[in-house]
């Protein structure tokens, strides 16, 4: 960073009035989105301009709004770290307050505004709709950096990073982002595979492209170190490749299924056996597909390549193909035993505490009825002395 720059942020933070109130408002607002994200309940914040808005956990995946629709895709379209995500949602709780109106959208239907607000405050934009469901109540849909003001909002990102980084308040919107992006990866994975038994390659890709950013995130493979959140990986992971196993003689799915090796191997999610079961019969595939270009003559393999479609009668092994299945099965019957297991344990814990309680119960009580006998003896025989 040459001076020019350095001169340029630090007017920035001048600008946009990073002081020590502002970050009071932003630790409050990490406080509610924490809750927010939690509970699932709704808070509403009171902007000048437009009157009520509503900041809600939302939802991910397709047709997403809210805090968990603006974590994913600050994480897939952006590639912003985790420190970075809790920032920004911050930041667009503040924005939603005490932003202005950048832009407003009417879209009238049926004599009504159905539109849009982009409400912006140090370089982020809290996206806003005028209703929901017909009604007239605004929500936050999402939330981002402004094109335009890119360096100011990097600067408040990191302004609030480094205010904030051992806040309880702030490691809390950390976990609840993880465990978001957590979901969002499994949802992913069971998309592919839909897709892939749908012979959609075009929306495979698509969803494959989403999950790239997900396979160097060390705070996700550390919360699926837990074994309960390996589990709910592991079942999807393994039904998503018995299915892959059974089209990878496709090769535009093989091509799919080698790029996302990376992101299953860093998660070490794919069982040993059913890895070598899979690996086997993809160079049996590669084989066949190289001696068949050679067949034909053709001087350019690539050429080879492209050729090959859906319909290509390409040799399977229903052994192989069965010993996957199996595997498939083996393994996820073993991990829902496990489950089975441990609560059975734990319940039988449970037992025994429940039934050392009793005893002492049963004893206090015989001492009770002891004591109360011996009393009602000694009225007896003071009353007899009178």
């Amino acid at each position: 960073m040459n001076e020019d720059d350095f001169a340029r942020i630090e007017n920035h933070k001048t600008n946009l009035k990073l002081d020590k109130i502002y970050f009071e408002h932003i630790k409050q607002d990490l406080h509610y989105i924490g809750e927010i994200l939690e509970t699932g309940d709704s808070i509403f914040v009171k902007n000048k301009e437009i009157g009520l808005i509503s900041v809600d956990k939302g939802c991910n995946g397709k047709s997403g709004n809210g805090l968990q629709h603006i974590i994913e895709q600050r994480f897939e379209k952006d590639g912003k770290s985790i420190d970075e995500i809790s920032a920004v949602l911050a930041l667009v709780m503040n924005a939603t307050e005490d932003g202005k109106i950048a832009r407003n959208v009417e879209v009238i239907q049926n004599d009504k505004d159905i539109g849009t607000f982009d409400i912006e405050k140090n370089g982020i934009i809290s996206f806003v709709s005028k209703t929901r469901d017909g009604r007239d109540e605004k929500f936050v849909i999402t939330g981002f950096d402004d094109f335009s003001k890119k360096e100011e909002a990097g600067v408040a990102i990191n302004a609030v990073i480094a205010e904030n980084s051992y806040a309880p308040e702030f490691v809390i919107v950390k976990e609840q982002v993880v465990a978001t992006l957590a979901s969002s990866l499994i949802l992913h994975l069971d998309e592919i595979k839909r897709n892939i038994e749908k012979k959609d390659d075009k929306k495979v890709k698509q969803e494959f492209n989403k999950i790239k950013n997900y396979e160097n995130s060390e705070e996700l493979k550390k919360y699926f170190s837990d074994k309960k959140q390996q589990g709910r990986l592991q079942v999807a992971t393994e039904s998503l490749n018995a299915v892959i196993a059974q089209h990878e003689n496709v090769p535009k799915f093989l091509d799919i299924y080698k790029q996302m090796e990376p992101v299953i191997a860093f998660y070490s999610i794919l069982p040993q056996s059913l890895e070598k079961s899979i690996k086997e019969h993809k160079n049996v595939v590669e084989v066949r597909h190289i001696s068949s270009t050679a067949e034909q003559g053709m001087s350019d393999p690539a050429a080879g390549i492209s050729t090959l479609n859906d319909n290509t009668n390409l040799p399977q092994s229903q052994e192989k193909s069965t010993h996957i299945k199996e595997t498939v099965s083996k393994s996820t019957f073993n991990y829902l035993a496990n489950e089975y297991n441990g609560l059975l344990k734990e319940f039988d814990e449970n037992i025994k505490d429940y039934n050392t309680l009793l005893t002492a119960y049963n004893k206090v009580q015989e001492e009770n009825k002891y004591l109360k006998n011996q009393l009602h003896s000694h009225n007896k025989n003071n009353s007899k002395e009178r």
